[in-house]
């Protein structure tokens, strides 16, 4: 669908209102949710909304307290409405995949690529004399979030009909639908990645599990050490018929904290990543060591961008943007083993 295309650069409207993170500490936010103990994704949209074109309700529907609905409150819930999305089909993933570093306050950071083999202990007692180094004199991966070919965005598909004919359940699964597209999109784009730049490699051997753990010691020589892997749906399958793997069912069993989106741990937790038949199947079993392989600059998170404050009603001409820069930390942190 068009309208649910991510796009490079900056969006062809200028976009002032701004919903984001940062509206989950609004007082009122913070008020219903601390002293009444209601969860703002626990309320329809429904509940928010009254009178024409999307303004807030004067209280919230349906609950026996009186509580007020100010312009804030219906932003933040349709800013987790998207945010639910994306956590929807676990396409939220890519966040484990990446070495995430914050960018809100600059556009440019040297990020430190830093082995143990940058250090150097010596022995004996420097006695301050002259200026020395057992340290610090390590590569960087240059993040650069100064242009506009960083930003991405992507329209959110309200219709103004929706709005103006007050369809709140369909503007909220549209929303919902606009953040899982969203964050798919990141996903595919952290995954390609680490395809791309794999520096660690392993044919196929015999079968899956001799190749997850030849493509592991391989890294291992090179210094790395692979904590997570990433299948597609069709070595999933093949994995749930190694006895040696142990899949989320048993771990929690065994009163484990597993990770959102592992199916099951092979020396290191594993990822399934679903493609919803829009490309092919990972063609490799992929990994990665996540301090070191991939490094993404963000300037600024999923954030929903609308030409005025009628909340609802500037919707129909909002994207959702967000900021960021992706480079390769180390090559051989990012490995891909062959299927076949």
């Amino acid at each position: 669908m068009s309208s649910l295309e991510v796009k490079t650069g900056r969006p062809p409207k200028a976009l002032t209102q701004k919903i984001g993170r940062e509206l989950y500490y609004d007082p009122h936010v913070v008020e219903i949710r601390e002293k009444l103990g209601i969860n703002i994704r626990d309320l329809r949209l429904a509940q928010l909304v009254d009178g024409e074109q999307g303004k807030p309700a004067a209280h919230i529907k349906g609950i026996k307290e009186t509580v007020s609905v100010s312009a804030s409150l219906l932003k933040v819930k349709v800013w987790d409405t998207v945010m639910r999305g994306a956590e929807y089909s676990g396409a939220d993933v890519w966040r484990q995949f990446a070495n995430i570093v914050d960018m809100t306050d600059t556009e440019k950071v040297e990020w430190p690529t830093i082995t143990p083999n940058d250090f150097v202990v010596k022995e004996g007692y420097h006695d301050g004399a002259g200026r020395e180094y057992s340290g610090g004199q390590f590569g960087t991966v240059s993040l650069d979030v100064s242009k506009e070919n960083t930003i991405r965005y992507m329209h959110c598909g309200i219709k103004y009909q929706d709005i103006k004919f007050k369809r709140w359940g369909v503007i909220e699964e549209v929303l919902r639908a606009a953040g899982d597209a969203f964050s798919y999109y990141m996903l595919k784009t952290i995954v390609k990645q680490i395809q791309t730049d794999a520096g660690t490699t392993q044919a196929f051997d015999t079968d899956l599990y001799k190749t997850v753990l030849y493509l592991r010691r391989n890294a291992q020589r090179n210094g790395f050490d692979f904590d997570k892997f990433i299948v597609g749906p069709g070595p999933n399958a093949d994995l749930m018929n190694i006895q040696k793997f142990i899949d989320a069912n048993q771990l929690d069993r065994q009163g484990r904290n597993v990770a959102k989106g592992q199916i099951g741990e092979l020396f290191a937790p594993v990822f399934l990543v679903k493609w919803n038949g829009v490309d092919t199947d990972i063609t490799n079993i992929l990994a990665v060591e996540t301090a070191k392989a991939q490094v993404l600059g963000l300037a600024e998170d999923m954030t929903i961008r609308e030409v005025d404050d009628t909340v609802l009603n500037g919707l129909h001409h909002a994207v959702i943007t967000m900021q960021f820069d992706l480079k390769k930390g180390f090559a051989n942190a990012n490995g891909k083993g062959a299927l076949v």
